[in-house]
């Protein structure tokens, strides 16, 4: 299954309405490793945020990215844009892994050094084993109006 195509519609499935597809296609592409690992790198990229999103995903939950893995994400760094889910998922790193990249942001993008290190304090600290995104039963979802 690890196939280039069967990657592919993997990735596709991100953007499905149904969260039970997206979850399964998440699943699927993380037990894939390394041969998924250029498919997702690329797809940190892409304008649909929900591709964008699971690719973040299945990258952090990957564990040890390759070397050539960590090159891609801090080229795009060195590129001066890197999209949302590329710092995100920088922040969700070992900070060991990108330490010298993002060291180097401190002169060049201090706001996305700034942004990597606080994500990388917040996931280091004891409270991320515990962060909830609404913790509280019955919270409201944020836009909801009933």
């Amino acid at each position: 299954m690890g196939d280039s195509k069967s990657c592919q519609r993997l990735v596709q499935a991100f953007r499905d309405i149904d969260p039970n597809l997206r979850e399964e296609a998440l699943e699927g592409i993380v037990s894939l490793h390394s041969d998924a690992v250029p498919l997702l790198l690329s797809g940190l990229q892409e304008a649909d945020p929900a591709i964008a999103a699971g690719c973040a995903e299945a990258l952090r939950q990957h564990g040890a990215l390759p070397t050539d893995a960590i090159d891609t994400l801090t080229a795009q760094f060195a590129g001066g844009n890197p999209s949302n889910w590329t710092v995100g998922l920088a922040g969700h790193l070992p900070g060991k892994h990108l330490a010298g990249a993002v060291a180097d942001l401190q002169q060049t993008a201090p706001e996305l050094h700034y942004a990597i290190t606080v994500l990388w304090s917040f996931t280091e600290s004891w409270i991320a084993r515990r962060w909830e995104l609404q913790p509280v039963a019955g919270f409201p979802d944020i836009g909801n109006t009933q």
